[in-house]
């Protein structure tokens, strides 16, 4: 058994730059998985991360969020995790799962200055990042 997450991010960086990024948060280098595509992989500790361009097929599915539709369209990049369901604990795995899919999404959306989202297997919203949202809530509470 096994479990996909995604995040989707909105950004106008390239995915060059996004890779970079997500290398240096993983200490980990994503390699190319083929030369004519921007499609970019690295396996850590079991679990396989995955960057590339959005599918097409995204264009036709909307998630749902709190009391928002989500067009997954809206976003242009897409890291896929994929974790082996037996490499990890038994009662914990899914906790664990959610938990590095949302700190990796944190981390990305706070690095790229970009919106996020954490979808598991294109139902179930996890997460939501809106950068701007969280900095002048933030910078008002300082006020």
């Amino acid at each position: 058994m096994s479990a996909f997450y995604d995040i989707f991010l909105r950004t106008a960086e390239s995915v060059w730059k996004v890779k970079t990024i997500l290398g240096k948060i993983l200490n980990c280098p994503l390699e190319k998985r083929r030369e004519d595509l921007e499609f970019f992989y690295a396996t850590l500790l079991g679990v396989q991360i995955e960057l590339s361009d959005k599918d097409s097929d995204d264009d036709t599915i909307v998630v749902q969020y709190k009391d928002e539709v989500i067009p997954l369209s809206r976003y242009d990049l897409r890291v896929s995790i994929h974790y082996e369901r037996s490499a990890f604990m038994r009662n914990y795995s899914e906790e664990w799962e959610k938990f590095v899919c949302v700190i990796i999404a944190d981390m990305l959306c706070n690095r790229l200055n970009c919106e996020g989202i954490v979808v598991r297997n294109y139902h179930t919203v996890i997460d939501r990042f809106m950068f701007m949202e969280r900095f002048y809530t933030t910078r008002n509470q300082d006020d």
